[in-house]
């Protein structure tokens, strides 16, 4: 197989077991690089990945980027070794890009109370900011939840289409449950989606940007220091959730990590709230 044939049977595999919101990035960044780099699959070194990833740098993309080109190239050799394409993986001796730790603004449950007072009155936009903030579900995934994938037996919600399309199934409060059944009253259309559009059809999967524009529209009537986006929120939903005592794995397993240092990631704020409350009392 050429490089295009093997590419073309990389991203068919592979949307197979991803998102479309993760895939988007996989065909953009692999089409650069081997346009960048002009051998064949079995020829490319380590020092072309390197040299690479330099370039990058050298054009003024950041460490994020720059994390992301080479997570997508290891994601690329990994299957060609597997596919038996390749003998080995040019990219395994190469260590992750570090990136800066960011201090992410974390609102409380008692500031999240006044966002969804702002939005009394609006029983769709209240339940999604609730389902958002009290479940741990991703944007897209909160698109994609049906009403038949809520049980208010014991208020639980099956996420079928998570990150990596994989299967899990997240918790929402009893005052939540109040708040959704509230929303699902005024609801008199057959789309199957729990959250639909001013047209009762099922939003837009650009990823963050229905949630992001309701979020926009209330957090302008309150004074927040800081803009509240949609990975505030999860990273807020981490925080709540550790502060009352759930134990990381759990938290992991409702946020759909697959790996616990992801959620240590959305916890990093944990030691400096600690160190905030201990020169507080002491």
């Amino acid at each position: 197989m050429d490089k295009q044939e093997i590419f073309e049977y990389f991203i068919k595999e592979k949307s197979q077991f991803y998102s479309v919101d993760t895939l988007k990035y996989y065909p953009r960044h692999i089409k650069k690089f081997l346009d960048y780099c002009p051998k064949d699959i079995k020829d490319i070194t380590e020092v072309d990945i390197i040299s690479w990833l330099s370039h990058l740098k050298k054009e003024g993309n950041n460490e994020n980027t720059r994390r992301l080109c080479l997570t997508i190239l290891k994601t690329f050799f990994k299957f060609c070794v597997k596919k038996n394409i390749i003998s080995s993986n040019p990219t395994l001796e190469i260590s992750k890009i570090k990136v800066p730790q960011r201090d992410y603004f974390i609102i409380t449950e008692e500031d999240f109370w006044i966002l969804d007072e702002a939005c009394k009155g609006h029983l769709r936009d209240r339940a999604m900011l609730n389902v958002f903030f009290y479940s741990g579900v991703r944007p897209q995934e909160l698109i994609n939840i049906k009403i038949e994938d809520i049980d208010f037996n014991d208020n639980t919600i099956s996420i079928l289409k998570g990150k990596g399309c994989k299967k899990r199934h997240v918790v929402f409060t009893s005052r939540c449950a109040v708040i959704i059944k509230e929303y699902l009253s005024t609801r008199n259309d057959d789309c199957p989606y729990l959250f639909i559009n001013k047209f009762g059809k099922r939003f837009s999967t650009n990823r963050n940007t229905p949630l992001q524009r309701i979020l926009d529209k209330y957090q302008q009537k309150i004074d927040f220091h800081q803009k509240v986006n949609c990975n505030i929120l999860r990273h807020s939903f981490a925080s709540n959730v550790d502060d009352k005592g759930l134990d990381i794995e759990h938290t992991a397993s409702l946020m759909g990590h697959k790996y616990l240092y992801t959620t240590k990631i959305y916890l990093h704020n944990r030691t400096k709230r600690l160190n905030k409350i201990h020169k507080k009392h002491f």
